[in-house]
């Protein structure tokens, strides 16, 4: 039990810093975008 919690978590953790660096991407791309038009 206690190692599917860990594993869940962690993918939860994965799936979080993933989503986060996505959205800093888009962001920054579309600063840049806005920037460059």
């Amino acid at each position: 039990m206690r190692v599917a919690v860990t594993g869940k978590r962690g993918c939860l953790a994965v799936l979080g810093t993933a989503l986060l660096l996505v959205a800093l991407l888009a962001i920054a791309g579309l600063v840049a975008w806005r920037h460059y038009l």
